[in-house]
């Protein structure tokens, strides 16, 4: 008796079982919906209390909490060095800095909720949605779909409510989203849903017998021609196929509540569920490939990446130079092919490309100089060189502008982000993994990276290069990045510096990793002859005045490598040239010259030390030229006795 029971559960069971790559009526695949029971789960009752300073800084997340003042202006609590108790959770595992404000942990988001007066019932749906949102048909357990389709089912239909005023019928989840095979065409079939729900028979149409108005698609699961007693085909597709489906991916009604008698089938996010199902579905989830049907399992209920991250690879680029063959030559047919107005000399383009050579797979190099000589573009030359093209874009040539307040390494490598429930990924992260899955050169320049300390946010970086060990990322089981990543000998590290007031000088333990190319010499005169050249409102005596003034200005700033770039120089000719070809005569060359002086070179211009005299002296001699009258003249002369009076001296008085 007993297998005979067996036997009927089991044959049960497959009548139940949905036939992989079912179909619509109309051919469309469809999501399987079998299951003819609904789960419940009860009701979730208690609460925790936190003790006061726990408490007032579980309410910190995104703020500082470390700050004593904003602690007590947002909590109203008068908690005594919150900066130790920080670091105390930090070891804990509570929470974590993360740009500069306090980050909940996941263990910080449980008690934040448990916290509130619905305490256990938020915890449960945290984890619930994160358990939900993994949940992917294209999976080795139970292939319904055929394979590299990205749906994830139960998240696809809560982002559909959220973007439907918080409520989704039956009827247009059947006919709409199951049969959608892509995350990414979620948007556009919710958008066919709010257009459909503007029309005036709307109501009418939806989930009734009499549906034939052709207001959305056919449906995916139809109603049976026939019913069991006491009930309607449309009924029992409902029941049958449809709640089913939708306690699932509510949870029960946890998250989606059932419409009942009067909801007229609409199930609808409960009002105090909405900011974490819109967390939740706020991006779509990581898609997974899987070897074994095991993997599937410790992915989808334990979290854990085993999986490899389905992402799709950057398109392959031929490399035209290996690295190894790159010579001066190469480099400099690609300038004169693809950057043609950049100037360096031979002895400048031979240190980089040797040193680009010898890196031996610690490759990273900086490139020192005044701003305006180019250093970003020759990263860029360089990259055309090795793959033959006129423009290499990422992943395989990055660039990336260095902010001040970078202060640790999660604006290069990216971070966990609570709220969204997924890593952010950057740029540069993007760099290192194309690197490390081929044998490709990847170039990645920081442009201006000593506008914050370098040994803090290239700490990380800088170490994994040196001891070859992993980078290690706190994925929190996010499998769309990988948790592991190798600093790969064809990763080519840049770095342009500018030195002045407004950057930080850089530390020894980082330069004797780098080689360091000063490109401050730069060979001025062919460029300006060229432009000058192209100057077309001034003749052949104007453009020998501008030649004398810029060069006698670029060459007196030289001696104390205060000297401006091309960028400037370029500037100045034609701001000249202009002004002389749209001012009726109110600018003259020699007073648009006195201008761009003033507005381009000296306004950068401040010192101390004896060393300005001379300099200082020749600046003089040279705006003297441009008459009685010259600002610059003027600016100078005040600098210089600002100079002999106290020793330092500045453009802004």
């Amino acid at each position: 008796m007993v297998d005979e029971a067996e036997d009927a559960a089991r044959a049960d069971e497959e009548r139940e079982t949905v036939a992989p790559f079912d179909r619509a009526p109309d051919g469309a695949l469809r999501w399987p919906a079998p299951d003819r029971d609904s789960p419940q789960f009860g009701t979730f009752t208690g609460t925790y209390a936190p003790e006061k300073t726990i408490g007032a800084i579980l309410q910190m997340d995104g703020r500082s909490g470390r700050n004593e003042a904003e602690v007590k202006a947002v909590t109203g609590q008068d908690i005594k060095r919150p900066r130790r108790w920080h670091k105390i959770f930090e070891r804990m595992g509570v929470l974590y800095p993360g740009d500069g404000a306090t980050r909940l942990a996941r263990l910080g988001r449980m008690l934040r909720d448990a916290s509130r007066p619905d305490g256990l019932k938020r915890v449960v749906a945290r984890e619930a949605l994160d358990v939900l949102r993994r949940y992917q048909f294209d999976n080795p357990a139970e292939r319904s779909l055929p394979e590299g389709n990205s749906i994830h089912p139960y998240w696809a239909v809560l982002r559909a409510a959220s973007m439907l005023e918080w409520k989704v019928h039956w009827d247009e989840v059947n006919r709409e989203l199951m049969r959608l095979l892509h995350d990414e065409d979620v948007d556009a079939a919710v958008g066919w849903i709010q257009t459909a729900r503007t029309d005036p028979g709307y109501g009418a149409f939806i989930g009734k017998a009499a549906n034939a108005a052709g207001l959305l698609n056919e449906r995916t699961h139809p109603a049976e021609a026939t019913a069991p007693d006491g009930k309607q085909p449309e009924g029992q597709l409902r029941d049958q196929r449809m709640t089913p489906f939708l306690k699932r991916a509510g949870f029960g009604e946890l998250l989606l509540a059932s419409p009942g008698a009067g909801g007229a089938g609409y199930w609808t996010v409960p009002e105090d569920m909405r900011d974490i199902v819109t967390a939740a579905v706020a991006s779509a989830p990581p898609v997974k490939s899987f070897s074994t049907a095991q993997e599937w399992i410790e992915w989808f209920c334990e979290g854990t990446a085993a999986a490899t991250d389905a992402v799709t690879p950057p398109p392959a680029l031929a490399v035209a130079t290996p690295v190894h063959d790159l010579t001066l030559a190469a480099l400099k047919k690609a300038i004169a092919d693809y950057e043609d107005d950049l100037v360096f000399s031979d002895e400048l383009l031979a240190s980089v490309v040797a040193a680009l050579r010898s890196g031996g797979g610690k490759n990273f190099i900086i490139l020192r100089g005044v701003s305006g000589t180019g250093k970003s573009r020759l990263v860029a030359a360089l990259a055309k060189a090795i793959f033959g093209a006129p423009a290499v874009d990422r992943p395989y040539l990055t660039m990336i502008e260095v902010r001040p307040d970078w202060t640790d390494g999660t604006p290069l490598l990216g971070h966990y982000d609570p709220v969204a429930g997924h890593y952010v990924r950057t740029p540069f992260l993007d760099a290192m993994s194309a690197a490390a899955d081929s044998e490709t050169p990847v170039f990645v320049c920081l442009d201006e990276m000593n506008l914050a300390r370098v040994e803090y946010y290239l700490a990380d970086c800088l170490s994994a290069m040196e001891s070859g060990n992993d980078l290690l990322l706190d994925t929190r089981g996010d499998g769309s990045v990988r948790a592991r990543v190798r600093w790969s000998p064809n990763l080519f590290l840049f770095g342009t510096v500018n030195v002045d007031e407004t950057t930080l000088r850089i530390s020894d333990k980082v330069l004797d990793r780098a080689q360091v190319i000063d490109t401050s010499d730069i060979k001025l005169s062919g460029s300006l002859d060229k432009w000058l050249s192209e100057s077309s409102a001034l003749n052949e005596d104007e453009r020998a005045r501008v030649k004398e003034v810029i060069e006698g200005t670029w060459g007196a700033l030289r001696e104390v490598e205060a000297h401006f770039g091309f960028r400037a120089a370029r500037a100045v000719v034609r701001f000249v040239n202009e002004a002389k070809a749209s001012s009726g005569g109110v600018l003259d060359v020699d007073r648009a010259l006195d201008a761009q002086l003033c507005q381009k070179v000296l306004t950068k211009l401040r010192g101390e030390g004896d060393q300005w005299a001379k300099p200082l002296g020749v600046l003089g001699g040279v705006f003297a030229k441009l008459g009685t009258e010259s600002r610059s003249a003027a600016t100078v002369a005040r600098m210089r006795r600002d100079l002999e009076r106290l020793g330092s001296f500045q453009f802004w008085n």
